[in-house]
């Protein structure tokens, strides 16, 4: 059977992984549909205006987030090789 120490580990894992990877989601979703209402206001129909905005907002908020992403996987790293 699987232990509770397993378990924590894996709470831990899921919990990081939400994280780090929610707010990149939540900024490409936002940054499509400013995207899709300036492209519909404006009648700009080409795709690179759309993609070059969710490109900029995720690697903005790739930056901001790894600044504490990486303290929270070192931490999970060092919980999970010294179980």
């Amino acid at each position: 059977m699987v232990d509770s120490e397993t378990y924590a580990l894996l709470r831990e894992g899921l919990r990081v992984l939400f994280l780090i990877g929610l707010p990149i989601v939540v900024a490409a979703m936002i940054a499509g549909v400013l995207s899709g209402i300036f492209q519909g206001s404006t009648l700009i129909t080409d795709p690179a205006v759309g993609y070059t905005l969710r490109l900029l907002a995720v690697v903005g908020v790739i930056a901001l987030v790894m600044t504490t992403g990486f303290s929270l996987l070192q931490n999970l790293l060092v919980t999970a090789l010294s179980s």
